[in-house]
């Protein structure tokens, strides 16, 4: 915000804030706004009177009584009358929260995590554009009552404040269904992907011109909890890594319906592109190098992909590749499992044995994946191909190792340590893996 803005807004109200995230708040407010004077109620029983300030802070922390958070909350819409702009501290991403937020039509949300001035800044350019929005829409001869963020010709235009939401120039459709959401700080270039309940888009970063790809998840009553709590934990594994190989994300947040990630744009498209046809021996080991350095990477953290597919290997420039997409992934050291017994996650063509048996699935099921890429892309097709999911599966379980083309037989050792029924007849990391590789190297050499 400029120093002009500061002006505007006076009063602001924290609302339950716990010990370590009211300095927090307090700092984002001040440094926003430095001559703001900042009110805390922590009783329970008590009801402010939020109409006196121009902006309230709400923390929600799971209660089974909601007596802070979402009560107060609840309490403040059956008052009614003219509430101020209300910003919510959630340490909770579940849909069900989410949905509940949405009933009791809080202006903007963001996670415990990513509080942080920037983060707090965008909050209150997201409200401000659309109150702003709001106003302008009303009945000139209603009456209104402003509040210091729904002024918006008094308020200077903050560079953080981002276009409507969705591609309109380029006639793209508007991302994840969103109506006429705006994302602060982004402006949308186009959409790169859609898959399932998630879609990827193209996006410049205000702050510095970086193009970033954001994935976005819509958030409603219909949206799956589980489905809501891997897209949230995508950011949370892949913050624990800095590897060339591994995608890195920038940010997550979440902005009127929808949730969130941004992360790094990879312009080279993907691997799934590239094979179309057999791929040279070397070419082939040099993208498994790179995917193994970055599974790599991912393993010592004790993370496990379990989705490695020609889909989920993006190329930064011709020759460097990055594991994307974590968003099934399971945390070996934390061991929350997020699915149930007989739910399939990954793609069939490319899944271990393991994970159609809903076994335990470790870092070797990850080692299968990989030797099935690998023979996708040494042959120009996956290892196993039938009429039927069912029939796909079954191969995975049952049926022999596929045999290369005699040309490229001196692969052969590869395959077998990588596609091998039992996890314990494979590679048993990712390092022996790239040892095998120089192997093969050597010998056809």
């Amino acid at each position: 915000m400029s120093a002009a803005a500061a002006t505007d807004v006076r009063r602001v109200l924290l609302i339950d804030p716990s010990s370590t995230a009211q300095p927090l708040m307090a700092s984002c407010v001040l440094r926003t706004w430095p001559s703001a004077q900042i009110d805390v109620c922590c009783s329970p029983g008590q009801q402010p009177d939020v109409t006196r300030y121009d902006l309230v802070l709400i923390e929600y922390r799971a209660s089974p009584h909601e007596n802070g958070g979402l009560g107060y909350l609840a309490a403040m819409r059956r008052q009614g009358g003219d509430a101020p702009p209300i910003i919510l501290l959630m340490e909770d991403d579940t849909a069900q929260t989410a949905s509940r937020v949405s009933e009791l039509r809080v202006d903007s949300w963001v996670n415990t995590d990513d509080l942080s001035p920037r983060r707090f800044r965008q909050c209150v350019a997201e409200i401000r554009l659309k109150r702003h929005a709001a106003a302008q829409s009303e009945s000139r001869g209603r009456a209104h009552r402003p509040s210091a963020l729904s002024q918006a010709a008094s308020i200077p235009q903050d560079p953080l404040i981002g276009p409507s939401f969705g591609v309109s120039a380029s006639g793209n459709r508007e991302a994840a269904g969103a109506k006429t959401n705006n994302l602060p700080g982004y402006h949308i270039r186009g959409e790169l992907a859609e898959g399932g309940m998630t879609r990827i888009l193209l996006a410049e970063r205000l702050e510095d011109g970086q193009r970033v790809a954001l994935k976005i998840m819509p958030i409603g009553q219909a949206t799956d909890g589980d489905l809501l709590r891997r897209f949230m934990r995508e950011y949370s594994l892949i913050a624990k890594l800095s590897h060339p190989n591994v995608i890195r994300i920038h940010e997550r947040g979440f902005a009127a319906d929808f949730a969130y990630i941004a992360m790094d744009y990879c312009p080279r498209g993907d691997l799934r592109q590239r094979i179309r046809g057999p791929i040279p021996p070397r070419t082939a080991f040099d993208y498994v190098s790179q995917i193994a350095d970055g599974l790599g990477a991912a393993h010592s953290q004790g993370i496990v992909h379990r989705d490695i597919k020609p889909g989920n290997i993006l190329f930064r420039d011709d020759a460097t590749l990055a594991v994307t997409d974590f968003g099934i992934a399971k945390d070996l050291i934390s061991d929350r499992r997020l699915t149930q017994d007989k739910i399939l996650l990954g793609t069939a063509y490319y899944m271990s044995p393991e994970q159609i048996n809903s076994g335990e699935v470790d870092l070797q099921s990850d080692l299968y994946s990989v030797g099935a890429v690998l023979y996708h892309m040494l042959t120009g097709a996956p290892p196993y191909r039938a009429e039927t999911p069912w029939d796909l599966m079954q191969a995975h379980l049952s049926a022999p190792i596929p045999r290369l083309p005699e040309a490229i037989a001196t692969c052969q050792p590869l395959i077998d340590g990588l596609l091998a029924k039992n996890p314990e007849d494979r590679f048993l990391t990712t390092q022996e893996l790239k040892e095998g590789i120089d192997w093969v190297l050597r010998r056809a050499s």
